[in-house]
């Protein structure tokens, strides 16, 4: 399977990189925060750190919704809820009817936002209380021990599907 992550924030970060590194899986970062990005390609990656530890640098690949050329399976966004209609208007054209999104957004709305471009079939939603911190552009900060987060999620139809499409990385 192939991921996408759309909004490169702090958990967007975390997500993708614990998707990549823990679960060994293949994974894209797709950011409109042109610094970030920038940073990104400058540094070779993303520097990460638990806890303002250890902090070491994570290769991973990042585009811009024009300039991604990539086709996940899955894609999980994590953007501010006023940043997602414009991100997903830049993104549109990236998205088809075999794809996943998954998101677990904090507040209202996003998941509407989110069927406006997917099938309620492939609308995963859920909630996180996991904390991390984005100290700035290409630098992330998971916050607490491994596995101290808490995640939850399910189909928009609430029904189970054909297959699982996304694993949960140790936090």
């Amino acid at each position: 399977m192939k991921y996408a992550v759309l909004g490169s924030g702090a958990m967007g970060y975390r997500f993708g990189v614990l998707l990549q590194e823990v679960g060994g899986l293949d994974v894209d970062f797709v950011d409109g925060w042109q610094p970030n990005v920038d940073a990104v390609h400058a540094q070779g990656g993303v520097f990460v750190s638990r806890d303002h530890e250890n902090r070491h640098l994570v290769p991973i690949h990042m585009d811009t919704p024009e300039t991604y050329s990539g086709h996940p399976d899955v894609w999980i966004v994590f953007l501010k809820q006023m940043q997602l209609a414009e991100m997903l208007q830049r993104s549109s054209h990236l998205f088809t009817k075999d794809q996943y999104v998954f998101s677990a957004m904090n507040g209202m709305g996003h998941i509407d936002k989110l069927r406006s471009y997917f099938a309620d079939d492939k609308v995963i939603g859920g909630t996180a209380m996991i904390a991390t911190v984005l100290n700035g552009p290409g630098d992330v900060d998971f916050m607490g021990k491994p596995n101290t987060g808490e995640m939850h999620m399910v189909n928009f139809t609430e029904e189970p599907g054909a297959s699982r499409p996304i694993s949960r990385p140790r936090t």
